[in-house]
Formats: C-alpha cells, structure tokens, sequence
C-alpha cells in the first residue's frame, strides 16, 4: 500500500472557474464567466511512472550533476525506483465552450464543451537495464524482456455541473459528461524479446495494432495485414462512415 500527495496551486485560485475540474464542488469566486475558443482554458497534464526530474538532476556541493556522475551519482538508486513495468501518462484539454454562473446564493451552475486526448505509454524495466547496464554477462546470451504498449484516446466532452452550498462547512457537487468518441489506437509488441550477446542481437516479439477513426480508408491483405491507407474525400465522406462511441461518466465532489 503506498500514498502520495501532489500540491496544486490551483487549488487556491479562488477567482480560476478552473479550478472546479479538480473538485466540481470548488465554487469560483466570480459570479459568472464564459470560455471562447482558442482564447480559454488550455491543459497538459504529464506523469514519467514515479521518476522526476529530482532523480536524475540534483545538486551535490553546490553543484548540479546527474545520476551519470562519476562522484555522485549513482545508477543503482535510479534503477531502484522503477517498478517492473514503467512508463508515462499525458493529458490535453482543450476548452472549446463554456459559461457558468451563481443561482442565488448558494449554488452554482457550469457547462464546458472540451476537445481531449490521453495516452498512455507503458515500458518494461528491462530497456532501462541495456541503457545503464549493457551485457553484464560477457560470454553467454542476455536476455531482456520488450514488451511494450501505447494507448491513445481522441475524443469531444460535453459536461454539465451543479454546486450547492449547504452551510457554512458543507458544499456538494455533481458534474455529467457525455463523452463522444473520435480517435482510438492501441499497438503493442508482445512477448517481445532481446537475446543480446558481444556477437550479434536479435529480437523477436508479435506486434498488435488496433485503430478506430473517421479520417481513413484502410486496406488490408487476405491475413488481415495492413498494406496502405487512403484519407477520405470531403466532410461528406466522413460523416456518412462515422459511427460514434458515446460514452458517459460522473463526478461527485465535497468540500468541508
């Protein structure tokens, strides 16, 4: 069991409308406001998997050196901190329209209409172990495990929220969203695997792809191979093939 804490400064920026995506109970300061496209609220949001910039950059007598020093550093406390599987996470917001607004005294009414993307890179420990370490066996076969994924997701938020202040300590919230599928594309490299020796490298592995989009005509042999790709004339063509995936989710939120 393991716990973290992640300071936010946004927290206290009472008059930031904002601020209410990290808790849909936070009630903006400002009676009312309106997001424009291009002009409003802009987001990215990125995890490295447990591994900051304080693990490999730090000052030691006054001086900034890397994990990579001959002196001070040390690889081995690096290593340490990955887990068996690492990677990173990223996240973009792009606010397209929004407005909310005070009701009455005590509660408090937003809509956002937003364009968002999340990817997700998921890396075995073992390509971490080449790059540091190379072949630590000099005269056999080293074996590394390369199993990797990359998940990205496209797609429209349409949201809805509500506010209300109960008393002087208690306020709750509620915000829906649907949600409505643009872009989708998951590839993997399966059971992939390194044997590497001073004379020669070989790798072996399966590679998996999976995309949904609106954009392209794909064509594919006999064995479901990928062999090209065309982009679709036109809005028309688009819109005619585009089945949407909807989807929706729900926020809860209190402040005490």
């Amino acid at each position: 069991t393991s716990a973290m804490a992640t300071p936010n400064t946004m927290y206290f920026m009472e008059y930031l409308p904002y601020q209410s995506v990290m808790n849909p109970a936070l009630q903006p300061r400002c009676k009312a406001y309106v997001e424009l496209p291009a002009i409003s609220t802009i987001s990215f949001y990125g995890n490295t998997g447990g591994i900051s910039l304080n693990d490999i950059f730090y000052v030691k007598d006054g001086k900034l050196v890397t994990f990579l020093h001959p002196e001070y550093g040390s690889k081995d406390a690096l290593y340490s901190k990955l887990l068996r599987s690492f990677g990173a996470d990223a996240e973009f917001d792009l606010s397209l329209l929004g407005f909310g607004f005070k009701v009455k005294e005590k509660g408090y009414f937003t809509f956002n209409t937003s364009f968002r993307v999340d990817a997700t890179l998921g890396l075995p420990k073992d390509i971490v172990t080449v790059g540091m370490y190379g072949t630590p066996d000099t005269v056999n076969v080293n074996t590394y495990d390369l199993t990797t994924r990359l998940a990205i997701n496209a797609y429209a938020d349409f949201n809805v929220g509500y506010a209300h202040q109960i008393n002087d300590k208690w306020t709750v919230a509620g915000r829906l969203h649907i949600l409505l599928g643009l872009f989708n594309a998951n590839a993997e490299l399966k059971d992939a695997t390194l044997n590497m020796s001073h004379e020669e490298w070989n790798i072996s592995g399966n590679k998996k792809e999976k995309i949904s989009q609106p954009v392209l005509n794909f064509t594919t042999n006999k064995d479901g191979e990928l062999t090209g790709y065309t982009f679709k004339e036109g809005i028309d063509e688009i819109f005619s093939t585009y089945k949407p995936s909807i989807g929706a989710a729900l926020d809860l939120g209190a402040v005490y």
